[in-house]
């Protein structure tokens, strides 16, 4: 394996531009103007981990703050994919579960 902090550097970009700027990656592994999951949902997640990582502080619910830690540590390695690797989406797939949760996170307590 060959290491260098460049390719580091454009897996990370490769990353955010896969994961949140949707850009197209391979006919096969996405829709073209579409995407994982649709633009709008951007702000959703963001509410949504906000949420998530303020709930975490709560001390009463014990059992809220394991789901959350897991669902952030669930999120955390799919962020180690996209340092260690060129990426797609196929590749980052297992990144989407936790953004779709935390999406939903961010719809309902919107909502």
């Amino acid at each position: 394996m060959n290491f260098s902090f460049r390719k580091m550097i454009k897996n990370i970009w490769r990353t955010f531009k896969i994961v949140f700027l949707q850009e197209f990656d391979i006919v096969i592994n996405q829709i073209q103007h579409i995407g994982p999951y649709y633009i709008f949902a951007i702000p959703f997640f963001i509410w949504g981990l906000y949420k998530v990582i303020s709930s975490c502080n709560n001390k009463s619910d014990k059992s809220e703050n394991i789901r959350n830690v897991l669902l952030l540590l669930y999120g955390g390695s799919g962020l180690c994919t996209g340092l260690m690797t060129y990426v797609n989406v196929s590749r980052i797939g297992h990144i989407f579960y936790p953004i779709l949760v935390l999406i939903g996170i961010g719809i309902a307590d919107i909502v």
